[in-house]
């Protein structure tokens, strides 16, 4: 990975401008209603923290990495890797607990995650980083943790009990490629790939 220097020339590695990461979108009529009904119930716990805009709202499948510009090739090689998973069938999804990620480190996440651990979603993910893995792209995956499919709802400095939410249900028809420019809240949608139905 070739580094940049930083804008007051002092060396070093420049600040992450862009996110790129592989991603499910529910329906926007249901992510407004998501993000409406966790409004309410960010309201009523007294939660104070920015809270994810419905057109935001997403599963991440796989996190390419944080970068100074996308590095050159990294989105192409994304997109031939994920393009051999066309033939994949739909699948749906249900997501129906609240809990808190990064619990005692600082920001704290109100996610909304699936009780039944959603394994058409777990299997389809595993082909993803399986493609990309193949097409050389490991250096950039991030290998933290395994995958744990949840919706950030918000970021606040609070954490919750688990709790029980209204079920949240819908059809997997497709995924996305997308760069977020960081700190601008702003995703960029730059392929879609559909399900056979």
């Amino acid at each position: 990975m070739t580094e940049q220097l930083s804008l007051d020339g002092l060396g070093g590695p420049a600040n992450p401008t862009d996110r790129l990461f592989f991603a499910l979108f529910p329906p926007l009529s249901l992510a407004r209603r998501i993000a409406a009904d966790w409004q309410e119930r960010s309201r009523a716990l007294g939660l104070r923290g920015n809270t994810v805009e419905a057109d935001r709202l997403h599963v991440t499948l796989v996190h390419l990495g944080d970068h100074p510009g996308l590095p050159p090739g990294l989105e192409s090689a994304a997109r031939e890797a994920a393009a051999g998973l066309v033939g994949q069938r739909a699948f749906e999804v249900c997501f129906d607990r609240i809990e808190t990620f990064g619990q005692g480190r600082g920001r704290q996440l109100q996610v909304l995650c699936a009780s039944d651990g959603a394994a058409a979603l777990c299997e389809f993910q595993a082909a993803l980083a399986t493609a990309l893995l193949r097409a050389g792209l490991g250096r950039w995956m991030d290998k933290r943790q395994g995958f744990r499919p949840h919706i950030t709802l918000q970021y606040s400095h609070r954490s919750l009990p688990e709790q029980v939410a209204e079920s949240v249900r819908w059809p997997v028809t497709g995924f996305s490629l997308v760069n977020s420019k960081l700190g601008r809240h702003e995703h960029r949608h730059l392929a879609h790939w559909p399900f056979q139905q």
